[in-house]
């Protein structure tokens, strides 16, 4: 049995993913009716270098989570992340409190939401697969790695997980 959690935007990622979907659109659209216009294939080789980047970027980005029966699962359109209940130490819920003091090292910030390699001043050194910074899950693992998730219900998932284990 799996349970499913989504995983919602936050209002910042909304309007960041929205705002840089625009602008991907309207240089692309330029550069094609600067091809037409004047026959110079650079702007629209360089648009469409955006948008696979963007497209990347949208098929790496976490789309929802799952609990099974033997591991925690990032689900993303390209790469699903599977995290091993026997690898996992425990479960902790983080508040937005906590999350306003990240600094993303090595990541995405508002695109499609939060992931890569963040540090957290009170936490230390993370890796996110997170939509909001309302509310997360932080995973550690048995080795102290610590991963941050976001499930739209966070408490739910740790009383679901741990039910389940």
């Amino acid at each position: 049995m799996h349970l499913i959690y989504k995983a919602p935007l936050d209002n910042v990622a909304k309007i960041t993913t929205g705002i840089i979907s625009l602008l991907i659109l309207f240089m692309l659209l330029k550069s094609v009716y600067i091809l037409i216009t004047t026959a110079l294939l650079m702007p629209l080789l360089i648009s469409i270098s955006f948008v696979i980047s963007y497209s990347l970027l949208y098929l790496h980005s976490p789309i929802k989570y799952s609990i099974q029966n033997d591991a925690i699962r990032v689900h993303r359109l390209i790469g699903n992340v599977i995290f091993k209940k026997c690898d996992i130490k425990k479960l902790a819920l983080v508040d937005k409190d906590v999350l306003k003091n990240a600094y993303r090292t090595f990541g995405v910030a508002a695109l499609f939401g939060y992931w890569g390699r963040y540090t957290i001043t009170k936490i230390g050194r993370t890796t996110w697969y997170a939509r909001h910074k309302n509310m997360a899950v932080l995973i550690t693992t048995i080795t102290n790695k610590k991963i941050i998730i976001t499930p739209g219900n966070c408490t739910k998932f740790i009383k679901d997980y741990t039910c389940k284990v």
